[in-house]
């Protein structure tokens, strides 16, 4: 795919989402994915850069980073909404983002969003921490259960004499 040819073919305006990240091996990454509609009204979006960060994560130093793309890209004065976490960082990054669009491309209509499955995430955890003791309960049950085979067969037994439908025990992941 040719970026820039697919780009520039964009008849509206895109939508960006980033986030920020430290693998493993204490690496840090910034993503940035781009979202619009095509001539055909399809929604289509793609990863459109893997920023390597190896400075500060503060909110300017990662609007540069993204703006820096944006101009790579031509797409500054396109840019309609970028999504985020709640981070403190990922908020002074579009507000700086703003003002540079605003300033430098005459783009006043820039906005930044925070993701609902984030802010949903923080609000499920907070409300879970007043039922902590039994969450704990349940996920050990749930990894004696995986661990058990015996234990695991006898419920398989239970379930098809009551003809409940088995379903094999999960543990839940905390995000």
């Amino acid at each position: 795919m040719d970026i820039k040819k697919t780009i520039a073919q964009i008849p509206g305006k895109v939508s960006l989402t980033s986030d920020m990240w430290t693998a493993s091996n204490n690496d840090a990454f910034l993503s940035l994915t781009i979202h619009f509609v095509d001539n055909n009204w399809v929604l289509k979006n793609f990863l459109l850069d893997i920023i390597p960060f190896s400075i500060h994560h503060t909110g300017i130093n990662m609007a540069t980073a993204i703006m820096n793309v944006l101009q790579e890209f031509d797409l500054a004065e396109k840019t309609l909404a970028l999504t985020t976490d709640n981070a403190s960082s990922m908020i002074g990054c579009a507000n700086y983002m703003a003002e540079e669009l605003e300033l430098d491309f005459n783009n006043f209509i820039f906005a930044h969003y925070r993701c609902v499955a984030h802010v949903l995430n923080l609000a499920v955890n907070q409300g879970m921490e007043f039922i902590d003791e039994s969450i704990l309960k349940v996920r050990s049950l749930m990894s004696y259960l995986r661990a058990s085979s015996t234990t695991n067969a006898e419920l398989k037994v239970l379930c098809d004499i009551k003809n409940i439908k088995y379903l094999a025990p999960e543990l839940d992941i905390k995000t």
